[in-house]
């Protein structure tokens, strides 16, 4: 087998990431960035709760494998996440702290 065809067949971190995340919050939504041309480059993807739309948590990586870079719409705050594991818990803990508080509710 080809190391094209093994890559292929592999799974991304991105993959992983939002496995373990809906694992964690079943109801999170993750959309992945739609670009409008083919050059663009869509490795961003949004993970928010239903009840909080507005209140997401962004990753980007171009090929969706580790490091990530991961910024949210509370704060300036950007991070690296060097590990699946790392990333999964950077947006679990966002995900939490936003029901607990249900920061985005206060806000509309």
């Amino acid at each position: 087998m080809s190391q094209i065809n093994q890559f292929q067949n592999q799974i991304r971190d991105v993959d992983r990431i939002i496995e373990a995340v809906r694992q964690a919050f079943p109801d999170a939504v993750v959309d992945q960035l739609k670009v409008t041309h083919p050059a663009d480059d869509d490795g961003l993807w949004y993970f928010h709760l239903p009840e909080n739309p507005k209140d997401d948590i962004q990753i980007e990586s171009s090929y969706g494998n580790c490091p990530f870079l991961i910024e949210n719409m509370r704060n300036d705050d950007r991070k690296n996440g060097e590990t699946v594991e790392q990333v999964v818990s950077i947006i679990c803990q966002y995900l939490r702290a936003g029901r607990e508080s249900g920061f985005f509710e206060r806000e509309a």
